[in-house]
């Protein structure tokens, strides 16, 4: 495995894990206005793109 999605369902929130040459995981993380890039299949697209249709709860602000 090169690399792994998580996309969050209550925000616009996607954490992408790829396998770096030593072997470790590091951490790519997008939100709103972004572009995602899945490099081990050579795709990209706009996280806006992923949550089309998608109706996000309201943040509650401090």
């Amino acid at each position: 495995m090169e690399e792994y999605v998580l996309v969050s369902q209550d925000r616009m929130n996607v954490e992408i894990y790829r396998r770096n040459a030593a072997g470790r995981w590091e951490l790519e993380a997008y939100q709103g206005g972004d572009r995602v890039e899945l490099v081990s299949v050579g795709v990209g697209f706009a996280i806006e793109d992923l949550y089309e249709d998608v109706v996000l709860p309201q943040r509650v602000e401090d």
